[in-house]
């Protein structure tokens, strides 16, 4: 069962929030043994943890006085400096658990408390003197996300969109530029949800309420390149020896950690560095979308076999996944495609272990455009369109003029895409780092990060750890020269996370051959799957006679696309998985009465809601 926090603030003081109305949302969202309080104008709610019995826990803490109440979910990596701070300091402050540590930072520090505070989390402080209820967000914004909903007098949030939308006051409908956000790039764009009305803070942002009215800000900025004058050779040392320390703070000896493993080198070096940092026992796990000889999965049975781990791998994937999609979409609360494999690679290391470490996070702040694409910049001008630009190339899935024959009522233009995306822009002076801070803050957070945190965290009771997005870490590499990101010292050719790879050699984390293999990424077996006979439940969902799918999109563009792809002439996977999955969102969480938790299988959802 998820770790969730949600609650309901009043704007006006003179009236009581109710217990009775957050157990409903408790019993509708599957946590009914939620602890809740009521007190005042505020009622909040909180409902299990990731490790029982740790102080990262899921907690809730309030000063002697009932003046300052705190509620924290996820967890706090830097929480043993912060104590260390606390006692240093001379505060005699309780910090059993993550929301008694960030009361006592509050009342020492007031609202700059934040600055200091690293991890994956949720915050809710309600100060009640001033009648001011603030929330936070950490800097990703996409593990543990917070989401909320400002009606007229009140204020429903909550760790989970549908924690929010399963209050009775809050209207279900669907947010038609959401809906675009999502067929040209797999997501909204936040703060806008596809949820009419309900927000989700981006990461590293606040949000502030007081007698209605409510003020958003940022605490956080990424600084995609920071410029210390170094030399490659030193910022090769200091960044392989901040890495290290980040994993030796994460792992815990006493506990067994697993490591989710891609094929790729960001994983295979944590394992490496584990075993470094003394951790004797290790678990990893991997998921196989391909063939049984996929280079992939070789490479993730060879690093698991080099250190000695008790290695997982599931390699058995089938149409049957399409199945599982209604309880998928349930905790994604969002439609999406191709995340399957990310579902069941949690789900597979939740039965082993409690905490796993992940790559997550490596990729993109070193770039993922190589060079050679910016050296046709010039042809659209020096300036952050560049970066806009890029970005919309690299991870669009949907071109407008096909987007445009697929929704009903769709926009004729790019232009409140471009927008949506220029508020992640950041002037680095450099086009190179433009495009990483766009890259991070959009498909990084709000795309890999989301559905891994929906999906470790709210799915399974998941802790994940990211060495990679450790400040420190993260620091080390934006001080990376950007061409240097590039170019190895190791034989001079340019290639993708080349000062990356080039430190793990010197360092010997792992056979260079590993280090410099080509990663063969997951395939989607989503399009064959729908050409098969599960192909035909997806057709009834879309084209049968209880479809609704006429609402928002084109039915003669579906019907098209779909006997298309049936035939093998054209690929359109994306579109018909996308399109089942809006269906399937839609039958969880707009069109009925109240929201519900799925059915077993997709079969049975289909004909629930014919």
């Amino acid at each position: 069962m998820e770790s969730s926090l949600f609650g309901l603030l009043c704007a006006d003081d003179r009236r009581q929030a109710s217990s009775e109305d957050l157990a409903m949302v408790a019993a509708t969202i599957g946590a009914p043994r939620a602890a809740i309080r009521a007190e005042g104008p505020l009622a909040v709610g909180l409902h299990g943890g990731i490790v029982e019995g740790s102080p990262d826990t899921a907690s809730m803490a309030i000063d002697p006085g009932c003046s300052l109440w705190v509620a924290v979910t996820g967890n706090i990596d830097n929480r043993a400096h912060l104590v260390h701070c606390l006692a240093r300091d001379a505060q005699p402050h309780a910090t059993t658990t993550d929301a008694a540590l960030v009361l006592a930072l509050f009342r020492t520090k007031g609202a700059s408390f934040i600055e200091a505070v690293e991890g994956c989390f949720n915050i809710v402080i309600w100060n009640a003197p001033e009648r001011e209820l603030m929330l936070y967000t950490d800097h990703c914004g996409g593990i543990r996300p917070m989401y909320y909903y400002p009606g007229p007098d009140f204020l429903a949030f909550g760790s989970t969109a549908k924690a929010v939308v399963a209050h009775g006051r809050v209207p279900r409908r669907v947010d038609t530029v959401g809906l675009d956000q999502l067929v040209a790039f797999a997501h909204p764009i936040a703060p806008r949800t596809l949820f009419e009305g309900v927000s989700v803070l981006p990461g590293g942002t606040f949000l502030k309420y007081r007698e209605g009215r409510l003020e958003t800000g940022r605490y956080w900025q990424r600084q995609p390149f920071r410029d210390t004058g170094e030399d490659l050779c030193s910022l090769s040392e200091r960044y392989f020896n901040t890495l290290t320390r980040a994993v030796e703070n994460l792992v815990d000896a006493r506990r067994e950690p697993g490591v989710l493993l891609s094929g790729g080198v960001d994983s295979a070096a944590l394992v490496s560095l584990i075993r470094r940092a003394g951790c004797d026992r290790l678990k990893t796990f991997f998921v196989n979308t391909a063939d049984a000889t996929h280079g992939d999965r070789e490479a993730a049975r060879r690093v698991a076999a080099l250190h000695g781990t008790e290695h997982h791998s599931l390699d058995a994937l089938d149409a049957g996944c399409l199945e599982r999609l209604p309880e998928m979409i349930w905790h994604y609360e969002s439609p999406g495609q191709g995340f399957y494999p990310t579902y069941l690679l949690c789900e597979e290391a939740k039965r082993h272990c409690d905490v796993v470490l992940t790559g997550h996070g490596n990729d993109l702040v070193w770039g993922t455009l190589p060079p050679r694409w910016w050296a046709s910049a010039w042809l659209f001008g020096l300036s952050s369109a560049v970066a806009l630009r890029g970005y919309t190339l690299k991870r669009r899935m949907l071109r407008r003029r096909a987007a445009r024959r697929l929704l009903a009522n769709g926009p004729a233009t790019d232009l409140g895409l471009l927008a949506a995306i220029s508020g992640y822009a950041v002037r680095t002076g450099n086009l190179v780092t433009d495009f990483i801070c766009l890259d991070e803050s959009l498909f990084g957070d709000q795309r890999v990060c989301r559905e891994l945190g929906k999906f470790a965290f709210d799915a399974h009771s998941l802790r994940v750890l990211m060495p990679y997005t450790d400040a420190a870490v993260t620091e080390m590499a934006e001080s990376v020269p950007p061409d240097a990101r590039f170019t190895s010292w190791y034989d001079g050719q340019t290639r993708l996370k080349g000062f990356f790879k080039d430190v793990m050699n010197q360092y010997r984390v792992l056979p260079e051959d590993l280090i410099f293999r080509k990663k063969a990424w997951m395939n989607s077996l989503m399009p064959q799957w729908l050409r098969g006979d599960h192909g035909l439940v997806v057709e009834d969902i879309l084209l049968g006679g209880g479809s609704r799918i006429g609402d928002f999109f084109d039915t003669g563009a579906v019907t098209q696309a779909w006997h298309e792809h049936r035939a093998g002439i054209a690929d359109h996977g994306y579109v018909l998985a996308m399109l089942t999955a809006f269906e399937v969102w839609r039958g969880l969480f707009i069109d009925p009465p109240a929201i519900r938790s799925p059915v077993v299988h997709l079969s049975d959802f289909r004909d629930s809601v014919r």
